[in-house]
């Protein structure tokens, strides 16, 4: 499953950084996943699987924890996630993936002030490269959302080895993208 498997090093420290720069000790935190029919190959786990082991990590910095699945968006509301406001909401997901579960339409699950954090990250296509970044944003914009920063996660070590192998490996992703969005209008539209 998406939100289950072994979780990587560059993606459990971005989670802490996220909830300890935007929440405080007692704030509510969710962390979601795409849920296993929004991934188009749920057998082989991807970049960002093992999410949810960061749960304990973030209870351990005094936050209240919630682990859900993220369905395919249906204008009924009926892909929503548990109910409940959060100050923080962390999704991190396949940018291919993003198009189906709209994570913006989550605003209304954000306390005013809250903040949603989507990892994901362009792609190579057979016509060039593909962001995901003016889409989402776009999205945000609709749906209620103010974007406030977008951060490159490295994945690789700085000197560019990569464990495991000899030498520095020259098409390696050497990075994610974080982008940071804001309940201003009080959960959003």
């Amino acid at each position: 499953m998406s939100g289950t498997g072994v979780l990587a090093g560059w993606l459990h420290n971005a989670v802490i950084k996220i909830v300890a720069t935007y929440s405080m000790p007692g704030h509510r935190v969710l962390l979601l996943a795409p849920s296993p029919d929004a991934v188009s190959s749920p057998r082989r786990p991807g970049r960002y699987a093992g999410l949810f082991e960061a749960a304990w990590s973030v209870a351990r910095l005094g936050r209240g924890i919630q682990t859900a699945f993220a369905a395919p968006y249906v204008a009924s509301g009926e892909s929503m996630p548990p109910n409940g406001l959060f100050n923080v909401v962390i999704l991190a997901a396949d940018p291919q993936v993003l198009t189906s579960i709209r994570p913006t339409r989550w605003c209304r699950l954000l306390v005013p002030g809250g903040v949603l954090a989507v990892v994901t990250h362009g792609r190579r296509t057979m016509h060039g490269f593909w962001d995901p970044a003016d889409s989402l944003v776009w999205a945000g914009r609709e749906d209620g959302l103010k974007y406030v920063d977008r951060i490159g996660l490295l994945q690789v070590p700085v000197d560019g080895a990569v464990p495991g192998l000899a030498e520095p490996a020259v098409h390696v992703r050497a990075h994610a993208d974080l982008h940071v969005f804001s309940a201003d209008r009080g959960g959003g539209a």
